[in-house]
């Protein structure tokens, strides 16, 4: 199928009215939650407008578009929310439409952390799907840590990086993925951690377990490069 077919096909499912009633139902629960926690609702942004911060990592493309997008402040970490469509090209060239709930967290750290991914192997074909210079890291590179986490997920980052993801990842941060990750998959990029939920109809227990899980890991990530980086220097 060309992209143009592709994209008349996405506009006709846009209208039909199974579409537009789970898309207003998923409006009212982020709106929702947005009002309990205090934070703010602005729905749709474009990618190309100034007026918002807008939410990056691998998923961003010139071609995405975002919706339900939500500020605030959670546990005293500044948190995003979008969900957010994009059509992929696969190496094969098939082409397929992809929805990420994305929560964001501003990490409070002052050191500059590598860049990382930790997939969900289920979710591995998305990755593949998009050029990343980020490459496997061998699980032989992390000893102590539970070996059913790597049957599960695999970190991607830069090989001349090793050495920082094996000390910045400890055995209780894969253990407590183990324990509360659930299909979620997680990126580090210039500071800010991204979780990523493959849905776009989330529930509330859902982004309510997201909340938690992002607020558990950046305090993870915080504590483990105040002391990774006094070691390295």
């Amino acid at each position: 199928m060309s992209r143009q077919a592709h994209a008349i096909k996405g506009k006709l499912h846009a209208l039909s009215p199974g579409h537009t009633i789970r898309k207003s139902a998923t409006r009212r629960i982020i709106q929702r939650l947005a009002d309990d926690l205090g934070m703010v609702y602005f729905g749709y942004v474009d990618q190309h407008d100034d007026d918002y911060r807008l939410v990056r990592g691998f998923t961003a493309t010139t071609s995405h578009g975002d919706h339900h997008y939500t500020v605030g402040s959670y546990k005293s970490y500044d948190v995003s929310l979008v969900i957010r469509r994009d059509s992929l090209e696969y190496p094969d060239r098939r082409i397929k439409d992809h929805h990420w709930t994305i929560m964001t967290f501003d990490l409070k750290t002052g050191f500059e952390l590598p860049a990382i991914h930790i997939f969900d192997h289920k979710r591995k074909e998305q990755f593949v799907a998009k050029y990343s210079q980020l490459i496997p890291m061998p699980r032989e590179a992390f000893p102590g840590h539970e070996p059913r986490f790597f049957d599960l997920y695999t970190i991607y980052g830069r090989i001349d990086k090793l050495q920082e993801h094996c000390r910045l990842i400890t055995p209780a941060m894969t253990q407590g993925m183990l324990e509360q990750f659930n299909g979620l998959s997680a990126e580090v990029s210039e500071n800010t951690l991204y979780l990523y939920l493959t849905s776009k109809h989330p529930t509330r227990p859902e982004l309510e377990r997201m909340l938690r899980c992002g607020v558990w890991l950046s305090q993870a990530l915080d504590h483990s490069a105040s002391q990774c980086y006094v070691r390295l220097d």
